[in-house]
């Protein structure tokens, strides 16, 4: 089994685990029965966009999971919004997984469930120290 497949293996097994789990406090919830993964790999177009939206409604059809294998530097903004405003309606779990990056277009899909947000980073330019050692953002007063 190549490190690819053994990966996605383990992330579906992960991911099926944990929506049986969460299903299980609520029984009125949906509990997909399959996971499907839709690679978002190379740059961020109209043609991707088309064909991510491809999976999502089979997905969505098939009442399954969705997991999205993020690895881009970005692209079109309209076409990430495209897959953005979809994931947004979807009543089936979608999950994303940056596999090495998602750059600008690739983290508005990445970013567009609810809950998700990336780590606390902020410029260092924009923080100061007072004499007391406590750092405030400048401005701040």
């Amino acid at each position: 089994m190549s490190r690819k497949n053994m990966l996605m293996s383990i992330i579906t097994t992960a991911v099926a685990l944990a929506l049986t789990l969460g299903a299980a406090s609520c029984s009125a919830q949906l509990v997909p029965a399959q996971v499907y993964v839709i690679s978002v790999d190379g740059t961020v177009e109209l043609g991707l966009s088309q064909y991510v939206l491809r999976g999502l409604k089979q997905a969505q059809q098939d009442r399954a999971a969705v997991i999205l294998e993020i690895n881009t530097f970005g692209g079109r903004v309209d076409a990430a919004v495209e897959i953005r405003d979809y994931i947004l309606r979807m009543e089936t779990p979608v999950i994303a997984f940056v596999r090495e990056r998602a750059i600008s277009a690739g983290g508005v899909i990445a970013l567009c469930r609810g809950g998700s947000h990336i780590g606390g980073s902020v410029d260092r330019h924009s923080v100061a120290s007072d004499r007391h050692g406590a750092w405030k953002h400048a401005g701040s007063g």
